[in-house]
């Protein structure tokens, strides 16, 4: 019996979450005696693992950044990195082209959907935002011009494209739409949680599609339950004190909510409490007295003994998609306890996270102060349970078995 190739493609390659996604399942499929997979990237240094193709530099995927905040197509251009894709998928002759997020600047994604579409190739789909589907931003936040007509005179024109001159986003949401036209013969959607689902389901570009949903994983040998992490210690305080960590590496992004911060410490300035504010690149912020700045963590290892330490775990941002910050967090046994923000709010049992009306700083408090009285399910436990969830081998395994059904619904091999 022949191999079956699989093709993944992704703006970085084992860099940032999709990356690494790519590379967890990648890697597994290099294990399995069934499969011939490859990798196509565009971001990010140049990989020596087998069967993986970089097929741009870092400046050219920056020049034609620019390009697109100059025109306001934020999908188009790229042609050299475009005809290089498509030269290693005719070379490759992929049984399944698998697409997760190619939004890196290196490729122009509607037409390489076109492609695929055109020359039936058989494609899988993974959605880790929205922009399949908008054609444009990966949040719509509260827009949802997306579902019927389409993208025009975009209300956040800036943050959905970058672009301060021109609104193409009509144009965008069109080609991305014919791109999709007539592919649902070939193309099977997932997506990283039910949230994604039910919104394509709205949308006129991907309606007629099926869904299904696998879960991000994350390596567990990094992100796991530390008992002695050492971090009361590092920062004096004392054991009996609880420990609410907050994980965000751009505080000042009003997207991930770091503004409440300020709201929500006020509701324990008289509790024997603290915050440890990880991640955060700015140093030189004010905080409130029971918020502690630790500053960056570039490391796995050390950013899990941040999580172990925490009795809760926070989540505020305004929309997240499947943020690994709190699959993390539960991984190392961490209660987590956040704003509604779309993706995560589905994707959970309660006693690995909660989730609350977003804005309502006292609910939130409150909440919190629930997970800090009383923790049924203990430390121990919350990260077993988490990590038959969320480790990268059961994402990777349920993507073989995704892999599995498309082989057997097109009698491919």
């Amino acid at each position: 019996m022949r191999k079956i190739k699989i093709l993944q493609i992704n703006a970085t390659y084992d860099f940032r979450s999709t990356g690494r996604i790519m590379a967890d399942i990648h890697k597994q499929l290099l294990k399995e005696e069934r499969f011939e997979p490859y990798v196509i990237y565009g971001r990010g240094q140049k990989s020596k693992d087998k069967n993986v193709y970089k097929v741009v530099s870092n400046f050219y995927a920056k020049i034609m950044n620019g390009l697109s905040r100059l025109t306001g197509v934020i999908f188009g251009h790229c042609l050299i990195g475009t005809n290089r894709t498509i030269r290693l998928i005719k070379k490759i002759k992929p049984d399944i082209v698998h697409l997760h997020c190619p939004n890196g600047y290196f490729m122009n994604i509607p037409r390489v959907v076109k492609f695929l579409n055109k020359n039936h190739i058989t494609t899988l789909i993974t959605q880790h935002c929205e922009f399949f589907y908008t054609g444009n931003c990966g949040y719509a936040l509260d827009c949802e011009k997306w579902k019927n007509g389409g993208c025009n005179h975009c209300p956040t024109l800036k943050q959905a494209t970058g672009s301060i001159l021109f609104d193409r986003t009509s144009l965008s949401f069109k080609r991305m739409k014919d791109a999709f036209a007539g592919f649902e013969n070939d193309c099977y959607i997932v997506s990283c949680t039910p949230w994604l689902n039910e919104r394509a389901s709205e949308s006129i570009i991907l309606n007629k599609f099926n869904f299904g949903t696998i879960y991000n994983g994350t390596e567990i040998r990094n992100f796991h339950y530390v008992k002695d992490n050492g971090i009361k210690e590092k920062y004096n305080i004392s054991k009996d004190t609880k420990v609410i960590t907050y994980v965000n590496p751009v505080f000042k992004d009003s997207t991930k909510g770091g503004y409440n911060i300020y709201e929500l410490a006020k509701y324990f300035e008289n509790e024997d409490v603290v915050f440890l504010l990880v991640g955060n690149n700015d140093t030189s912020i004010e905080l409130p007295k029971n918020v502690i700045n630790v500053g960056a963590i570039n490391n796995a290892q050390e950013l899990a003994r941040y999580y172990s330490s925490g009795d809760v775990s926070l989540l505020l941002s305004y929309r997240e998609c499947f943020p690994m910050t709190v699959v993390e967090a539960v991984c190392c046994g961490t209660q987590v306890v956040g704003f509604k923000c779309g993706g995560p709010d589905k994707a959970y049992d309660v006693s690995l996270a909660e989730f609350v009306e977003h804005g309502n700083v006292k609910l939130l408090a409150d909440t919190i102060k629930k997970h800090l009285k009383n923790d049924d399910l203990g430390k121990e436990k919350r990260a077993e349970i988490a990590a038959s969830l969320y480790s990268k081998e059961v994402m990777a395994n349920n993507y073989i078995k995704a892999y599995e059904k498309i082989i057997a619904d097109k009698k491919l091999g």
